[in-house]
């Protein structure tokens, strides 16, 4: 049986691109780190505040179960969100998105 998805393919990111982005917004970050609170800027991509939780869950190296029992969701919802959270980014893997969430402050609550 031929297996025909319905969903189009998603376009593949350049490394090379990533790595200097990534580069670009960690010296930015340790030349002027942003100040937390309130009135701080939303990062962009328009992540969405699920997206966000599990972007900076990323960034303590967790599993898709881990994340997923700490806020009550499936594995296969972490999943779909790392894929939005890449895709919106335009990030080639995990690492990547943890790095950036390093780079703009957001940090995983104990």
């Amino acid at each position: 049986m031929l297996n025909v998805s319905t969903r189009r393919p998603r376009r593949t990111p350049d490394p090379a691109r990533a790595v200097v982005t990534l580069l670009t917004e960690s010296l930015a970050a340790t030349l002027a780190p942003r100040t937390a609170g309130p009135c701080a800027a939303p990062p962009p991509g328009g992540l969405s505040p699920r997206e966000l939780q599990v972007l900076a869950e990323l960034t303590t190296g967790r599993t898709n179960r881990e994340i997923a029992q700490r806020l009550y969701v499936t594995p296969r919802t972490v999943g779909t969100h790392i894929e939005h959270i890449l895709a919106k980014l335009d990030l080639p893997n995990r690492a990547a998105a943890a790095a950036r969430a390093a780079a703009w402050g957001i940090e995983s609550s104990p």
